[in-house]
């Protein structure tokens, strides 16, 4: 579990998994060492992360580190090559090490929050391939001569072009690079390597009425049509614009029919720990709609033969991934990531029905007493407790006395034999706790596009003074109907500013900004505080 959004994952061995926040930091831990304790490998000083801007999406290979993101300065999406190093035992990509490899010559759409994509992977053909969103510039998609926008481009690891881009056999492309276009938000893309297919999911908009989400098969020099198309190429609702002899048709899509949608690309399964059934399907989920599907194909790999449910209630899903052994991991809107296992032979894991401490927060000594129950029928369980002080016990109920003042992780773990589970982690704050308040903006205020907010707050201990040497953290969260878009992600300082955008998402329907202040005390305690305001 994390506070931030991440974004990425991805795998160099199957006890080496790698993940990314928006924010801007990349971490690595083994996933079947339980509890996970995953260590940075990268912390990205440069990077602006209002909106959809930040960290977007991370690619490995055996040697280099490669990662989609937008820095402050200049404020121009990049693909930057860092080197791995293992210094020992930690696996660092070490920032002094970045070689810009993609830079966007197109500084068009940057002053927008939305729509900036994006996913880079490595192709079949050992050349880095890196999908983007329209950056909200409409119809300029159309005119690859004029804009980058919702585009996808393919380049060498060193930086350079191959010569059979479109953009570099066609006349009048403003980026060699330049491989497809036509996209409006493709923030998720893969290849199955295995075909040689590149899946790229294809975010569509938001006239509910008529809005498709779509995931094409992409090929070079392809127009996948947005804005003149959405959905097949013989949807009579673009009938006026869109064209099967100019633009390419999706090889799935599905309409919004009035509600919202998001389609997040995911894997073609390559595994053998599901059952053979899955193999070769392609699995997808929605933001919005917060299931996961999987597709499955013609013996060419061409047509779909079905489009089926896998799981009705999985979360708001941001990115997946197939792990080597086999798992599917994703990671959801939540701050979370989580694995689907297929158990064989019929057997069922431990369940944790509850884990829980008689007290949270207090002045050390702080003694709490902790308690679990998970269960499996016929089975003896056997139960530890890990304080996060160093401390370990075993059974189902333990006694931790925490002497020295933080913040720790505690979390149950338990084991058949066979499995190892654990609990939802339990933070216990050893020293005062933070009140924290949002003095601005107002709870329940409003705000026209384009006025900028003052963030400012406070933290004030039990006698009511301010308390010294907290830290400051703003998360600002676009409620748009049933579902959140990001607006300022762990943003420090206090007070600090948020600019309402006046272009991308517009403010009908149920709209508004949801704010969260986090306080840290010098201790590491945090303490937090919302406040809403609407158009």
């Amino acid at each position: 579990s994390s506070r931030k959004q991440i974004v990425a994952i991805e795998f160099l061995a199957a006890k080496r998994l790698v993940f990314a926040t928006r924010p801007g930091e990349v971490l690595t831990g083994n996933p079947e060492k339980l509890p996970f304790a995953p260590t940075t490998m990268l912390q990205l000083d440069n990077i602006d992360h209002s909106g959809e801007r930040g960290l977007l999406d991370v690619a490995v290979d055996k040697t280099n580190l490669y990662v989609l993101y937008t820095p402050s300065q200049p404020q121009l999406s990049r693909v930057s090559r860092f080197r791995l190093q293992l210094t020992g035992g930690v696996l660092m990509a070490k920032a002094d090490s970045e070689t810009v490899l993609w830079q966007d010559p197109d500084a068009q759409g940057h002053e927008n929050q939305y729509h900036f994509g994006g996913s880079v992977n490595v192709g079949p053909d050992g050349y880095l391939y890196l999908t983007t969103g329209d950056k909200g510039l409409g119809t300029l998609v159309q005119a690859p001569a004029q804009t980058t926008a919702g585009g996808v481009f393919r380049f060498a690891t060193d930086g350079s072009v191959p010569d059979d881009n479109m953009g570099v056999t066609q006349p009048n492309t403003v980026a060699p690079s330049l491989w497809a276009y036509g996209l409006r938000n493709a923030w998720s893309a893969s290849w199955d390597l295995e075909t040689n297919r590149f899946f790229i999911a294809n975010v569509g908009g938001n006239n509910q009425n008529v809005a498709w989400e779509s995931i094409f098969l992409g090929k070079p020099g392809e127009n996948y049509g947005w804005p003149l198309c959405e959905g097949p190429c013989d949807n009579p609702d673009k009938a006026q614009t869109c064209s099967c002899a100019k633009h390419k048709d999706p090889i799935f899509a599905y309409p919004h029919d009035g509600t919202n949608a998001a389609v997040i690309g995911g894997v073609v399964y390559r595994g053998t720990q599901f059952p053979k059934r899955y193999r070769g399907a392609y699995f997808f989920a929605d933001y919005t709609r917060k299931w996961v599907r999987y597709l499955t194909f013609n013996d060419a790999g061409t047509e779909v033969t079905g489009s089926h449910l896998f799981e009705p209630y999985a979360a708001q899903v941001l990115c997946m991934e197939q792990s080597p052994k086999g798992p599917l991991y994703f990671s959801t809107g939540q701050g979370d990531i989580r694995r689907f296992v297929y158990e064989k032979n019929g057997y069922v894991p431990p369940a944790v029905r509850f884990a829980r401490a008689s007290s949270t927060v207090g002045k050390a000594p702080l003694t709490v007493t902790f308690s679990g129950l998970a269960d499996k029928l016929g089975a003896t369980l056997a139960y530890t407790w890990v304080s996060g002080d160093g401390q370990t016990l075993e059974g189902a109920e333990v006694t931790f006395e925490y002497t020295k003042a933080g913040a720790f992780s505690a979390v149950m773990i338990v084991s058949d034999g066979a499995r190892e589970v654990t609990s939802v982690p339990i933070t216990v704050s050893v020293g005062e706790l933070p009140s924290v308040t949002i003095t601005s903006p107002i709870n329940g205020s409003f705000f026209l596009a384009g006025d900028v907010l003052t963030l400012s707050g406070e933290a004030r201990n039990s006698k009511g003074q301010t308390m010294r040497g907290v830290t400051y953290e703003w998360t600002v969260r676009f409620h748009h109907d049933d579902h959140t878009h990001p607006a300022l992600d762990n943003a420090p300082g206090n007070p600090t500013t948020f600019s309402v955008p006046t272009r991308g998402h517009g403010f009908a329907g149920t709209t508004g900004y949801d704010i969260e202040l986090r306080a840290t005390s010098a201790l590491g305690i945090a303490a937090v505080a919302h406040a809403a305001v609407r158009p």
